[in-house]
């Protein structure tokens, strides 16, 4: 058993890169376990433990689902919290949600269904993890968002999804893709 998921590689441009390392240094001192930038993507579907079979037969059966889009553009302008922005458990980046993007997950969650898993069946909202809060803290998220300015951003093309394979250690997640597949 592999611990499996699907994401969209969104290649992070530097003058977005220098506007999360900004929003990060405002929260020095407090213990959140940051996503290291070579980590980041856009999660689809978490599997979970997948067998090798289930591997194999997701494999190929992504392939006919991104054949059916094409690439898009993604803008990402806000910074949120799960939980929320008061308490928060998991600090985010989001965006936009092209109607596509939307129509992939759907297709996606279908497929993985069909197979034998049991995809998350709460809304899907598009987002970056960048940390992950590690200690309950006060620390007011709300006023820091509003600092972030998304009319600097440029748009980032999505164009690439991937199956990954996710080893969890003690300096954090190893993302291993499995198989890329390129939106036509």
């Amino acid at each position: 058993m592999k611990r499996t998921f699907i994401a969209l590689n969104i290649p992070v441009p530097d003058n977005l890169l220098k506007q999360i390392f900004a929003f990060r240094e405002e929260l020095k001192g407090l213990i959140v376990k940051w996503v290291e930038p070579h980590n980041y993507h856009l999660t689809l579907a978490f599997l979970g433990d997948t067998t090798p079979v289930q591997i194999q037969n997701i494999s190929v059966l992504l392939q006919a689902i991104v054949c059916k889009y094409k690439p898009f553009n993604f803008r990402f302008n806000e910074i949120g919290a799960f939980k929320s922005l008061k308490n928060p458990q998991v600090i985010w980046l989001g965006g936009n949600e092209p109607e596509n993007l939307g129509d992939i997950v759907a297709e996606i969650r279908l497929m993985l269904v069909e197979n034998g898993l049991e995809p998350e069946q709460k809304k899907f909202k598009a987002h970056l993890t960048l940390g992950r809060v590690k200690e309950v803290f006060q620390h007011n998220l709300e006023k820091l968002s509003v600092g972030f300015q998304p009319e600097l951003l440029s748009i980032i093309p999505a164009d690439t999804l991937v199956f990954y394979e996710s080893t969890l250690t003690q300096s954090g997640p190893i993302y291993k893709p499995i198989r890329i597949y390129k939106l036509s």
